[in-house]
């Protein structure tokens, strides 16, 4: 029940007073390690209650709704259960003056009934387009799941190609959104100008597209980008012309799995896609991004220990359906000061279906079985997929798959490392995640042009 009704009458009259003068929305910014992030609080009354909604523009994500909504004014609490947030403010009448809080954190939060300025996108079209965009629909057919998304054609309806573009981690919409930043969006634009088809869609339970998305694995993500080869390949104006998948971070996972079993795929783009096993992923990243951020060796080193031991288990008992029992006593005895809730968040952060696939599986066994056409790019500053480890595995896996002869991986796979780029491909100072919303850059012109002209060359 998101609804929670008082009896007592000082209540009731309270809500009727007030109500008109705190229902709306109300803007305001946490700043966390320097990373700032909007949050907006949707609220409305009834006669006896309050409820609200949170959005969060910075990560596409919008409707959140509160468990419940406290308020005696000038007194207000907002409860996210399910997320670990609440918020405690004082209703002033033109804003509210207070105090942001999930898991251990703790931040000042002013709201305001005016939305701060959002951060300039200049490379973001705006409407209207020299081209066709189309609200399209298609079913996964294994799984009986509807999945939304948008399909962008040159204006003559005659694409050269066409690219699926598939997301990284997380619940993502169409245009890939996170902090202020529309990467899928941009590139669609680019890639639709020169001629190329490109179809994007909201990740299964995001936006308009059906399912659950907290129950599925990355292999569940790459049913869904096949669903999208199929309805892309019975679109009459795709006949006679190569379809492939562009995919970022977790996406150059999927776009891999997707052409192991297509093998009429045109080709695959990797953006920062791993080459190698998430667990192995993941402790790079922790090092690279705790290293960036100024943590000692000697903490890092005890925490890569941990993290390993952790992923061994993992790796050991992900059959077992005791494995959460195998977990408390890991992190019991890694964490003893840990109260029991603290543990269970622990467990609950890594014992799901996804955590679990992703650190387990190695990438590089599906790379090893392609020999289409295949893009590998990353940049050097990104810290999440650091590019040498991964692009050098991608690099001799995909050698294999081409008997080691470098005349046939010559001719079909191309790697490149661009300079001082981060994982979202922008030009950066550190790489460092609380960055990416900073820049006003989307994604480099360099990359945007490169994946056209090779999309463009494959395709004849």
């Amino acid at each position: 029940m998101k609804r929670l009704i008082f009896s007592i009458t000082a209540f009731i009259l309270t809500t009727s007073m007030y109500a008109q003068e705190i229902t709306g929305s109300w803007y305001g910014k946490i700043s966390v390690q320097s990373l700032e992030m909007r949050l907006v609080f949707n609220i409305s009354a009834s006669d006896t209650a309050f409820t609200a909604t949170m959005d969060s523009p910075d990560q596409g994500v919008a409707g959140i709704p509160a468990t419940s909504v406290f308020f005696i004014n000038p007194m207000i609490k907002i409860v996210i259960a399910n997320a670990g947030i609440e918020y405690n403010g004082v209703f002033t009448g033109e804003t509210i003056l207070g105090t942001f809080r999930q898991g251990g954190m703790s931040v000042p939060m002013n709201l305001s009934r005016r939305a701060p300025e959002g951060p300039k996108r200049p490379q973001e079209p705006r409407k209207p387009y020299p081209y066709k965009s189309e609200e399209v629909t298609f079913l996964n057919q294994k799984d009986k799941i509807e999945l939304a998304g948008t399909l962008t054609l040159p204006a003559d309806g005659k694409p050269v190609a066409a690219v699926i573009l598939v997301s990284g981690s997380g619940p993502q919409n169409r245009d890939e959104e996170l902090v202020g930043h529309k990467p899928f969006l941009v590139i669609s634009d680019y890639l639709t100008k020169r001629g190329i088809a490109v179809l994007r869609y909201d990740d299964r339970g995001v936006g308009k597209s059906k399912g659950k998305h907290s129950s599925a694995t990355t292999f569940d993500f790459a049913s869904d980008a096949y669903a999208a080869v199929e309805y892309l390949r019975n679109r009459e104006e795709m006949k006679g012309i190569k379809i492939g998948i562009a995919g970022h971070s977790e996406g150059g996972i999927i776009a891999p799995l997707v052409a192991e079993r297509d093998k009429e795929l045109g080709f695959i783009i990797l953006m920062a896609g791993p080459g190698v096993s998430g667990a192995q992923i993941i402790i790079s990243q922790q090092r690279l991004i705790g290293e960036r951020s100024g943590a000692d060796k000697a903490t890092l080193d005890e925490y890569e220990s941990i993290t390993r031991d952790l992923y061994k288990l993992i790796e050991t008992e992900k059959d077992n359906p005791d494995i959460k029992v195998k977990l408390m006593d890991f992190f019991s005895k890694n964490a003893p000061e840990a109260s029991e809730k603290q543990l269970e968040a622990q467990i609950a952060a890594v014992a799901y279906p996804w955590m679990i696939t992703f650190v387990t599986h190695d990438p590089s066994e599906t790379l090893t079985k392609l020999t289409l056409p295949v893009l590998a790019i990353n940049g050097t500053n990104d810290l999440q997929v650091p590019y040498r480890e991964n692009l050098g595995k991608i690099r001799s896996s995909l050698l294999k798959a081409h008997n080691n002869n470098e005349a046939s991986f010559s001719k079909n796979v191309e790697i490149i490392e661009y300079d001082g780029l981060n994982h979202l491909f922008q030009h950066s100072e550190t790489g460092l995640p609380a960055e990416y919303g900073k820049i006003e850059e989307t994604i480099s012109p360099d990359v945007l042009e490169k994946m056209a002209s090779w999309i463009i060359s494959k395709s004849k």
